[in-house]
């Protein structure tokens, strides 16, 4: 919805949070420990990577192009932290 809206701001940040807690609970569920993971999409993915066992299909673009993005920008909430906004 956020997105439709043109919310882009709000529509990066929820998708952060979503991939998160889905990489998260993958995590969790291949009791694979996750401390220092925190908000890091890459990070959780790489630990899922190098577990082995794991097998998520995602294509090359997905994880260097769109989850890069995601995790580029999505942990700014608001505008004014985000580089390339008008800050207010």
């Amino acid at each position: 919805m956020a997105f439709r809206a043109g919310l882009t701001v709000q529509y990066l940040w929820a998708s952060q949070q979503a991939i998160e807690k889905y990489l998260k609970c993958i995590l969790l569920l291949n009791r694979i420990p996750a401390v220092r993971v925190k908000h890091d999409l890459e990070a959780a993915l790489t630990k899922i990577a190098d577990a082995g066992n794991i097998a998520l299909g995602l294509t090359p673009p997905t994880t260097s192009l769109f989850i890069a993005y995601i995790d580029a920008y999505g942990p700014f909430r608001y505008l004014r932290n985000v580089a390339g906004f008008i800050r207010q």
